[in-house]
């Protein structure tokens, strides 16, 4: 497969900053404790990849994040806007870098592993768009194989219906969409729990 590019949209793990609807349940230092543990997790699924690309958010918090970056691997702000404009942006610099393909993941599903970055990249040789559904409605993953703005505009991508909105956006499109299987997120306190109970002692 022609070389692409596989980005992670990530928030910088400070107090008070990430997963603030599980600080409000515990506190600032321990959601950020979990957001790095959240973090962990994705680098662990991303290992043996290449030409990985963490965009961070926010703008100055690039060197906050520099134990999470491999060889090869780089760093860069996510920019201005709402996500779908953050999106967006990271799309079509990549594709404008000379990318064959393009998969964006956030950093909020443990659950995520390499096959499932493998199925992305495979489904895009056929598939004009790929995504992830995760269970709360949104998408822990997005793949497409060129650059077309209007996918993220006007999707609400941090909402229980980022995954259905964006499937109709493409079907008006006329494009071939792949999904693969679902995933849980954790952005509260008992999505963390849950996660806990599945892990082995």
């Amino acid at each position: 497969m022609s070389p692409g590019r596989i980005m992670v949209f990530l928030k910088a793990p400070r107090p008070g900053w990430v997963k603030t609807r599980i600080a409000a349940s515990l506190d600032d230092d321990a959601a950020a404790a979990i957001c790095r543990v959240l973090m962990d997790r994705t680098v662990a699924a991303l290992a043996g990849f290449d030409r990985v690309q963490l965009r961070v958010d926010p703008d100055d918090a690039v060197k906050d994040v520099g134990r999470w970056c491999r060889v090869g691997w780089e760093v860069c702000p996510q920019g201005p806007g709402d996500f779908g404009a953050r999106l967006a942006r990271g799309f079509r610099e990549a594709f404008e870098a000379g990318s064959a393909w393009v998969v964006a993941v956030g950093a909020d599903c443990p659950g995520l592993e390499g096959e499932d970055l493998n199925q992305a990249m495979s489904a895009l040789d056929h598939e004009d768009l790929v995504l992830g559904p995760a269970e709360d409605g949104g998408c822990w993953l997005i793949g497409m194989r060129a650059s077309h703005p209007s996918v993220f505009e006007g999707v609400p991508w941090n909402s229980s219906q980022a995954f259905e909105v964006g499937c109709g956006r493409a079907q008006a499109l006329g494009w071939k969409v792949r999904t693969l299987r679902r995933l849980a997120a954790v952005d509260t306190l008992a999505d963390w729990r849950q996660w806990l109970r599945t892990q082995p002692i």
